[in-house]
């Protein structure tokens, strides 16, 4: 099973009423760069999902899973 990290970032996301463009600076990347992420057309580094964990105050297990 391949996981799907891209809905897991637009649920949080929006859940938490960010923009594309503001998740992308507090990642310090670009809106494009996130926007693949968002369409699984990238992958992650564990650095920058340590980083998403702590904007949404989530564990990286939480994040991992299906249940946000």
């Amino acid at each position: 099973m391949k996981l799907n990290i891209g809905i897991q970032l637009r649920k949080l996301r929006n859940k938490h009423n960010y923009s594309q463009q503001a998740v992308a600076a507090y990642l310090e990347i670009s809106r494009n760069a996130y926007i693949s992420w968002e369409s699984n057309k990238a992958d992650l580094t564990i650095s920058k999902l340590e980083l998403i964990c702590d904007l949404y105050n989530i564990d990286l297990l939480t994040l991992l899973s299906h249940q946000i």
